[in-house]
């Protein structure tokens, strides 16, 4: 096995490279492509000119083509009421065929079957997006220290953020927008967790329904301290199995203090990175130093699992 490790690297290596190699040549003739467009269109030759212009006239008979398309879906669309229309008609006349007249009962049973749980989902669909604006209002607001901003979804479920005072939209950074992302995971977590609670109550559905696992990476990426430290305390409150990914500079210190204490498995991933100038880095967890980035032939990572004391 040893042996065959060593092969099967020496091959990835090999492959990586020509990999890099067929990189540079499509990339030098991308740039041969552009070099030539560019002399094409101030070329005096008159071949040239000629296939230039029918080129043009080609792009413009296309955008004629895709306008004549618009104009039939537009078509479509009437075409498909004037049926619901004849369909409608039809349910009301006068059938004095019996075997007709059952079929057409079934057909409007149908009809009415389909129309009712429409309904249904509609009315469900209002009440999930009204149970999850309010959860994702309450959660946004244990995190962010901007009071007066308010998150709203709307009824295509859309996140946007306003001003409490003006109602008017505000412009989110970075960071607020990683909280508002975050707040509306948090909240989806946990309706879905008082689904479950509720379907066990009733002895119905799934044994597993409701439980979503969370894989989240660089949660922490354009927060500050404070925002850190919040973000780290709802994380711990998201769901029954979470898994954060964070870089040197975001799992230590804050970031881990407040995640410790629910932390079952704690890994460092090891990077091997392939070049010339990369040097070794180590990351320290409890006095030991563990590989962080590792200069190697292949690019590749592994997880180190660390053990918790």
């Amino acid at each position: 096995m040893g042996g065959a490790r060593n092969d099967l690297r020496e091959a990835l290596a090999s492959v990586t490279q020509e990999i890099d190699g067929l990189n540079e040549r499509i990339s030098e003739l991308v740039a041969e492509s552009s070099e030539l467009d560019y002399k094409l269109r101030d070329s005096r030759h008159e071949e040239v000119t000629l296939l230039e212009s029918k080129r043009i006239d080609l792009d413009n008979r296309i955008g004629a083509r895709q306008q004549e398309i618009g104009g039939l879906k537009t078509d479509l669309q009437t075409i498909a009421k004037d049926l619901d229309h004849q369909n409608r008609e039809r349910s009301k006349a006068e059938i004095e065929d019996e075997l007709a007249a059952r079929a057409l009962g079934r057909s409007n049973l149908v009809t009415n079957v389909r129309k009712a749980l429409g309904e249904i989902l509609s009315i469900r669909e209002a009440d999930m997006r009204r149970r999850l604006d309010a959860k994702l209002k309450e959660i946004y607001s244990d995190i962010t220290f901007k009071k007066s901003y308010i998150p709203t979804l709307s009824e295509n479920f859309e996140l946007s953020l306003h001003d409490e005072a003006t109602n008017l939209p505000v412009g989110k950074s970075t960071g607020e927008n990683q909280i508002l992302s975050l707040s509306f995971v948090a909240a989806v977590s946990t309706l879905a967790r008082e689904s479950k609670e509720l379907q066990d109550a009733e002895a119905s559905g799934a044994p597993d329904a409701g439980v979503y696992p969370i894989v989240m990476d660089a949660a922490f990426g354009s927060l500050d301290v404070n925002y850190q430290t919040a973000v780290s305390r709802a994380l711990a409150k998201l769901a029954p199995q979470l898994v954060v990914l964070v870089s040197k500079s975001q799992g230590l210190g804050t970031v881990l203090t407040e995640l410790r204490p629910f932390l079952s498995h704690l890994g460092v991933i090891e990077s091997h990175a392939a070049g010339e100038g990369v040097e070794a880095e180590d990351i320290e967890f409890n006095g030991t130093p563990y590989p962080y980035i590792r200069p190697s032939k292949t690019a590749h990572s592994k997880l180190q699992e660390i053990e918790i004391r």
